[in-house]
């Protein structure tokens, strides 16, 4: 059911059964002081500085094998924890996004600020084909677990375990072209704790986890 899991413990190593690689763009960093779980978390030197930094460009972390491709068009969960520091209010970041190759305009992406929650989606890779901002309230310099979760080709978006946007219609399937997925696109916090599942971990609201996943 884990596709992918990453601690980012000073690594990008992915601690799921799946082999796959993540790499890391030039401006991520690893922070061992402000960090959720384990001994580090990962954050963008730049941070608000700049609009786009990653030469990717499409995230801090990418894979470029599809391996998410195949688990979209059912069920499927992600997840992690974000931090978004004080300097940073207001601007929104996006922990999880897929992407073709040579597109801006991704498949599925969620942006997240201490204020906002945006959803996207692009069926052509140039322009966005679905647009939606949700008003939420996160405090900052504040761990939150944020989890996506679709379900029966509904989306749903929990933050630290209670629906903040729900029942979004989502029966959009990315061609076989769509390979390039995006953790930490247009970062301006602190992400921990990564994980994608190939199934609906929740439906209801729960108690997000006190401990890393394994």
């Amino acid at each position: 059911n884990c596709i992918t899991l990453l601690h980012f413990d000073n690594n990008a190593t992915n601690s799921s059964s799946i082999p796959q690689t993540w790499t890391k763009g030039q401006y991520v960093l690893y922070s061992s002081s402000i960090k959720k779980f384990g001994t580090h978390a990962m954050y963008d030197q730049y941070g608000a500085n700049t609009i786009e930094r990653d030469p990717n460009p499409y995230g801090d972390f990418v894979n470029t094998s599809g391996v998410f491709y195949p688990y979209l068009s059912g069920d499927w969960t992600a997840e992690c924890w974000f931090r978004v520091p004080s300097g940073n209010a207001g601007y929104r970041s996006y922990p999880f996004a897929l992407h073709r190759s040579s597109d801006l305009y991704g498949y599925f992406e969620i942006g997240i600020s201490d204020t906002t929650i945006r959803l996207l989606n692009s069926t052509s890779g140039t322009s966005y084909t679905f647009s939606q901002d949700y008003s939420v309230s996160t405090a900052i310099n504040t761990w939150h677990h944020v989890a996506v979760v679709k379900k029966d080709n509904l989306i749903n978006v929990y933050i630290d375990g209670v629906a903040k946007v729900t029942n979004v219609p989502w029966a959009y399937v990315p061609n076989s072209g769509w390979t390039n997925s995006a953790i930490g696109a247009y970062n301006y916090g602190y992400i921990d704790e990564f994980r994608f599942s190939n199934i609906a971990r929740w439906t209801t609201n729960f108690t997000p986890p006190t401990i890393p996943y394994v």
